[in-house]
């Protein structure tokens, strides 16, 4: 067994079970930066997507999905509650072949940006066009 792992173990063994909560919802927090950028990457594909948005809407539930599961898990209700509005009005919008504007859809990329944002300590990453999509 190599040093780290030692050390690993043994914090583990010196840990009750809410502060291994407390550890791993700290690891979740700190990957929000990450889960902020690939939102602004998926808003940015869909922006250019005009003739088939369907794999951009597509990938955009995939995504809030999944950070509205992480979310829940790690007690972030905001968190959850945004990207499970995203979640749904991409699924609608790819279920009713919208365009790439669809503004429900827009809104609810600048909700959950705003919400990462908070949790970022304020740092925000969608382009400027996304960010200022008239919303409806």
């Amino acid at each position: 067994m190599t040093h780290t792992e030692q050390q690993r173990n043994s914090t583990a063994q010196r840990l009750s079970p809410d502060e291994e909560f407390a550890e791993v919802r700290r690891s979740f927090q700190d990957r929000l930066h990450g889960e902020q950028a690939k939102l602004a990457t998926l808003a940015k594909a869909l922006e250019c997507t005009a003739l088939d948005p369907a794999p951009a809407f597509g990938d955009l539930a995939h995504f809030a999905h999944r950070l509205r599961g992480a979310a829940a898990v790690f007690e972030f209700p905001t968190l959850r509650d945004a990207a499970k509005a995203l979640e749904l009005v991409a699924a609608g919008a790819l279920a009713e072949r919208a365009p790439n504007c669809e503004p429900r859809v827009q809104k609810a990329i600048r909700a959950l940006d705003t919400r990462l944002a908070s949790l970022n300590e304020g740092t925000r990453s969608l382009d400027a066009a996304v960010a200022s999509a008239p919303a409806h």
